[in-house]
């Protein structure tokens, strides 16, 4: 097949094609012209093997190379194989990174290790990068011990020996890449397990939302209990205190109030330092509002013009027209 065939085939872009060839990451094809080559099923599988190890794996390319490195040496044996894959994947922590001494940590690692009865060689990343994450989890104050990476280990073990199960009795019969890619989404895919069971458990214990589109879960027949509508002492919502919420410019400048009411008709109290007093607060516009006269409290509309209450208009009759 021609490398479009090869790019429509796989889903990898024809220049990012043309880049692994020039990294070596891809053999070159069979040249059939000056600017013409032929691509076969291995150049299929070894470009999405990449894009597995890169994408799903999130592994760098780098790390793919010494990956590709180890699956074509004939000369090294499968369980040499898997050694080198877990430690070129789960290298040792940069120092820079880690936590500084954990060697009180390390010392309770190997004695978990022998616990477990595991053969496991000293120089093995894993145990570094376990007794890390245990004098992390100490200094962040989970005061655990190495007792409570036992069902972990457990549940490992069980993934570990059911993935190996699917290899051939036979070591020549091995698809060694297929059984590296294994080892690496296998574990991206514990990874996505546990997590969503961890999200499953937290909405049935601790409530939240139950899907993405943001429904809460449910209570089991319990109606969630009501919204409480706050109310003056005569059960009426509060109304607005003139030259307020009215007169504030919209944007990020509007000082902080304190709010009485259910949001119908709220009334204001400015906090100490707040511009908006009552006496000749600023509009939007920059006039400053009249001072409101003394008397009765005035009733502000949405609208923000002031009107007085009715018992203090005074009638046509009143007024001697």
């Amino acid at each position: 097949m021609r490398i479009s065939d090869l790019s429509r085939r796989t889903g990898v872009p024809v220049a990012t094609i043309k880049f692994y060839l020039r990294e070596g990451l891809v053999p070159p094809g069979r040249l059939t012209g000056r600017n013409q080559a032929q691509y076969g099923e291995a150049h299929r599988r070894r470009l999405l093997f990449i894009r597995a190890m890169t994408g799903i794996g999130q592994l760098e390319l780098s790390t793919v190379m010494e990956l590709l490195t180890a699956i074509e040496d004939d000369d090294l044996p499968l369980p040499a194989l898997y050694r080198t894959a877990n430690r070129v994947v789960y290298p040792d922590l940069d120092k820079t990174k880690a936590v500084n001494d954990v060697t009180a940590e390390r010392t309770e690692v190997d004695r978990l290790i022998n616990e477990l009865g595991w053969q496991v060689g000293d120089d093995v990343p894993g145990r570094n990068r376990l007794a890390h994450v245990l004098a992390a989890l100490r200094q962040l104050g989970c005061s655990h011990g190495t007792e409570f990476f036992h069902p972990y280990a457990q549940l490992a073990e069980q993934a570990a020996d059911r993935e190996l199960s699917l290899l051939p009795r036979d070591d020549m019969e091995v698809e060694r890449a297929a059984a590296v890619a294994r080892a690496v989404l296998l574990d991206a895919a514990l990874a996505a397990l546990r997590g969503m069971a961890q999200e499953h458990l937290v909405t049935e214990r601790l409530g939240g939302p139950a899907d993405s589109s943001g429904a809460a879960p449910s209570t089991h027949g319990r109606s969630p209990p009501p919204t409480r509508r706050r109310r003056t002492a005569r059960g009426k919502p509060a109304t607005q205190r003139p030259g307020c919420l009215h007169s504030f410019p919209a944007g990020p400048t509007v000082p902080a109030e304190r709010h009485v009411g259910d949001g119908h008709g709220r009334r204001a109290r400015p906090e100490s330092g707040d511009t908006c007093t009552g006496r000749g607060a600023r509009t939007s516009t920059g006039a400053r509002d009249p001072v409101a006269p003394p008397g009765p409290a005035q009733v502000v509309p949405h609208d923000g013009a002031r009107r007085e209450p009715a018992a203090h208009r005074e009638s046509p009759a009143a007024s001697g027209s």
